[in-house]
């Protein structure tokens, strides 16, 4: 499998080398943003972005490609490491468009997922069953279904086509397809933000829309809770190990005083102390990985990935960020964009306090 994982870690490295960094380039916070469709559109035909076509060249071994469902989630997370090293908004890109793909039936068009309501603070009883406000799926009279509610940041890669709802039936949890220009179907923009700024962004209202049957199927928000954390923890990852190779250039060739930056000791325990973080948090994000099951367990040590990592990659970009001084905050070094981004990231899907109660939560439960 190792020999697997360099494969695609090299097929990213080069992607990233040759599609991706000119995006960035010296134009704007978040580099020339209207290149990316063109970028992700190059992903998909690479394979290195799942889609829910059979015939597609990431069907199997894109980023949360059906491999996953037997293989586990190690390469998906090697190519998103791999990716945000160079930017952590592409690879999100890439990650939130093979979920969709993950999750959607085989041949359906580009989608995003839709899952948290306005104020539903996930819990462990309302991955099992739908929450009082969760939105609503009814038969209709016509033998189709009618769907109505609210979610709130639901994020998706550019030019989507349609929404991934997760609804409450009579009986538990659906996973409902809807064109995002078909009747009843509002998107809003939440504003602005502060990272991650290649990503799609939006407020979604149904109202009474109408839902074939053959667009309505069993759902489960666990399995894509958990695969969305373990997704956002790679990009972390990647973005601190980015930021470090960079404050490491940085620091051996610029002086100071008469001594290369980085033979000074306050450089050097800021870069000791950043390195030390991104080595730690990737260990775990690989043994979390080697051990993903469908069940409590696997979603309880994702909770935890998601928390520690994003926590401990933010304060490792912070770090790097320092040891350029005042250049770091300086959009031509690109370091305030990654830490920019590693604050969305802590933020992004579960915010820290709530994956603080659910890491709580399954310590409570294991402890019975």
């Amino acid at each position: 499998m190792s020999e697997h994982l360099d494969a695609f870690r090299q097929t990213a490295a080069l992607f990233a080398k040759k599609e991706i960094e000119p995006l960035l380039g010296r134009e704007g916070r978040d580099g020339d943003l209207s290149l990316l469709p063109g970028i992700l559109q190059k992903a998909r035909e690479t394979g290195l972005t799942a889609t829910a076509d059979p015939a597609g060249a990431g069907w199997e071994y894109g980023v949360w490609g059906r491999a996953c469902r037997a293989d586990g989630p190690a390469a998906s997370l090697a190519v998103l490491q791999e990716i945000a090293r160079t930017c952590a908004g592409a690879a999100a890109c890439i990650h939130l468009a093979g979920l969709a793909a993950f999750f959607s039936d085989d041949g359906a068009p580009p989608a995003a997922v839709a899952f948290f309501e306005p104020a539903w603070i996930v819990d462990w009883p309302s991955l099992r069953r739908p929450p009082a406000d969760a939105c609503r799926l009814t038969p209709a009279a016509d033998g189709a279904f009618r769907i109505a509610g609210v979610k709130h940041f639901v994020h998706a890669a550019p030019e989507f086509a349609g929404l991934l709802i997760f609804a409450a039936a009579s009986d538990g949890w659906r996973l409902a397809f809807a064109p995002k220009t078909a009747a009843g179907v509002e998107l809003a923009d939440p504003g602005p933000r502060l990272g991650l700024a290649a990503i799609e962004m939006a407020h979604v209202t149904l109202r009474d829309c109408r839902i074939e049957a053959s667009a309505v199927r069993a759902g489960e928000p666990a399995a894509f809770l958990r695969r969305h954390l373990l997704g956002l923890s790679a990009i972390a990852v990647g973005n601190a190990a980015g930021a470090l190779r960079a404050a490491l250039a940085y620091a051996a060739e610029r002086y100071q005083g008469g001594e290369q930056l980085d033979a000074l000791p306050a450089v050097r325990r800021l870069l000791g102390d950043s390195g030390s973080r991104v080595a730690a948090a990737a260990g775990f994000l690989d043994s979390v990985a080697q051990n993903d099951r469908d069940d409590p367990p696997s979603l309880a040590r994702a909770c935890a990935a998601k928390l520690r990592i994003t926590t401990d990659c933010a304060q490792a970009v912070t770090d790097c960020l320092q040891v350029l001084g005042g250049y770091g905050y300086m959009e031509d070094y690109r370091l305030e964009k990654r830490l920019r981004d590693a604050i969305m990231l802590k933020l992004m899907a579960v915010k820290p306090d709530a994956l603080r109660e659910l890491c709580a939560a399954a310590e409570t439960e294991g402890a019975r």
